[in-house]
C-alpha cells in the first residue's frame, strides 16, 4: 500500500487518499469464495508492483471519471 499512496500523499491529493483508505491491504488471493482468509504453502510469489501499477490506474481512471463528471454538473449549473 506504501507504493501507491505515495504519489497522491506528495501531490496532497485528498480525494485519492479518501478513495484509498477504502483498499483492503490484505491480497485477494488470500481470500477464496466463501470469505475466508486462506494462507496455504502453494501460494505463488505476489508481485506487488505489478499490483501497484494495476491499483494506481484504477485510481487514475475513477479520479478522472468523477473530474469528468463534476466538470459536466458544473457547466450544466
Amino acid at each position: 500500500m506504501e507504493g501507491i499512496c505515495k504519489t497522491p500523499l506528495e501531490k496532497g491529493d485528498k480525494a485519492a487518499l479518501n478513495y484509498l483508505r477504502h483498499i483492503s491491504p490484505v491480497a485477494s488471493q488470500h481470500i477464496n469464495i466463501n470469505g475466508l482468509y486462506e494462507f496455504s504453502e502453494t501460494m505463488g510469489h505476489v508481485n506487488v508492483d505489478h499490483v501497484v501499477d494495476k491499483l494506481s490506474k484504477i485510481l487514475q481512471d475513477e479520479l478522472d471519471a468523477l473530474s469528468d463528471e463534476m466538470e459536466s454538473e458544473l457547466e450544466a449549473a
